[in-house]
Formats: structure tokens, C-alpha cells, sequence
């Protein structure tokens, strides 16, 4: 049996302000084909938040384009996304605090 890992994949700015980020479990083992659907499903997850006016087409922060942005992927210790996900909305509440900070100074 293959252990399971879950990885993260990252949509960057050049600056590595991340744009979208998605835990995907997989075999721990994934190979480069592998990698690269999982980042395809992100640049597709992308672009469609960006048709349907969720996200804009730059960065918030440094105001990069999209056409400058790019997909990394990383494979984390967790196991399951269950595991997973009480790391990633700390991080996700520390990306909000952050923005909201940014936006109250420029006002």
C-alpha cells in the first residue's frame, strides 16, 4: 500500500505573495506528471475565479499580473488534508490579518 501525503500547491506572484493555495492528497510518492496535473488544477482553479470576478488578475499586494504568476508545489507531513487543515487556516488567518493591515495603512 502506498502512503498518502498531502501536498500544496501554490499559485505565486514573482515576489511569492500567494495568490491561491490548494492541499491535494496524493501518493507520497508522486512523480513529475503527477506535480504537474495537480498545479494544472490550480492554474485552472485560477482562471476561473478570475472569469467569474472572484480574484483579480494581480497581486494585492504587489500588484504583479497574472501572466507573471506561477504554480509551485510542495509535499507537507501530513498525511490526510483532515490532518492538514487546522495548519492551513492559521495560515489563511494570518494572510487576512496581513491584508487587513495593508489595506488600513494605504487608507
Amino acid at each position: 500500500m502506498t502512503q498518502q501525503r498531502v501536498f500544496l500547491v501554490q499559485c505565486l506572484c514573482p515576489q511569492r505573495h500567494a495568490i491561491v493555495a490548494n492541499p491535494y492528497e496524493a501518493d507520497a510518492d508522486l512523480d513529475e506528471a503527477g506535480k504537474r496535473e495537480l498545479m494544472q488544477r490550480t492554474e485552472d482553479q485560477v482562471a476561473t475565479l478570475i472569469a467569474v470576478g472572484i480574484i483579480d488578475p494581480w497581486c494585492g499586494l504587489c500588484k504583479a499580473t497574472q501572466e507573471s504568476w506561477t504554480c509551485s508545489i510542495g509535499r507537507t507531513s501530513y498525511s490526510i488534508i483532515e490532518d492538514a487543515m487546522p495548519a492551513l487556516r492559521e495560515f489563511e488567518e494570518q494572510n487576512l490579518r496581513t491584508a487587513r493591515r495593508l489595506r488600513a495603512s494605504k487608507n
